[in-house]
């Protein structure tokens, strides 16, 4: 048997608990051993319909096959001149595998944009005679998240809660409509000092931390 390495498929174990929400069209992203830093897209084409049981009694793990063919066009740019294989890879290389298995359109904004504050009013009289239970219930609740949004030369407190994030920017899932100017910088001033109200100065990221002291 001859292989045809202009078509190179990755096998992917997947366990039985992820298989249901896979189906064949599903775009991946692959990450070759050998090439480290680069990330190749793919496509998901088959999906095995027999499970590979791995393990014994107490530790058994039930996977299924997927197979995913890399696109060609994503590694175009790493092929040598004049090569005599149309394909980088070789058989039996290792490769991790993540597979879009669903699309969700999302705002999002700045990570530094989002800021928690402490609701307690700072002149509420304090009770003397408050219980344990209380003080255990008011610390155990989750902390509410807040971005300050631009309206006019003030900025406006307004409430979101908030989904998955990466390393540059978090999911908003409500609070807020699409379309606002949300603060994103700087962190102190928004962690800190920024309040609902207060007046603010529009300037560009690039001479915001600029000294204009002469």
């Amino acid at each position: 048997t001859i292989s045809d390495l202009t078509k190179m498929d990755v096998n992917v174990d997947v366990n039985e608990n992820d298989i249901n929400r896979i189906n064949v069209g599903n775009n991946a992203q692959i990450e070759v051993d050998a090439f480290q830093g680069k990330k190749f897209s793919g496509e998901v084409i088959e999906i095995g319909s027999s499970a590979n049981v791995v393990g014994t009694n107490a530790d058994q793990v039930t996977n299924f096959t997927v197979k995913v063919r890399i696109t060609a066009q994503s590694y175009m740019d790493i092929l040598r001149k004049n090569a005599e294989n149309h394909s980088p890879f070789r058989p039996g290389l290792t490769a991790t595998v993540d597979i879009n298995t669903n699309h969700v359109k999302a705002l999002s904004v700045p990570i530094q944009s989002v800021t928690t504050r402490d609701d307690k009013k700072k002149d509420a009289a304090p009770k003397k005679d408050t219980d344990d239970d209380s003080k255990k219930s008011a610390s155990d609740a989750p902390a509410k998240e807040y971005v300050y949004v631009l309206q006019g030369n003030k900025v406006k407190q307004v409430e979101v809660k908030t989904g998955i994030q990466d390393d540059t920017n978090i999911q908003i899932t409500s609070g807020l409509k699409g379309g606002e100017e949300v603060v994103s910088a700087p962190f102190a001033a928004i962690s800190k000092t920024l309040n609902d109200g207060m007046v603010v100065e529009k300037v560009d990221k690039s001479k915001l931390f600029t000294d204009t002291k002469k």
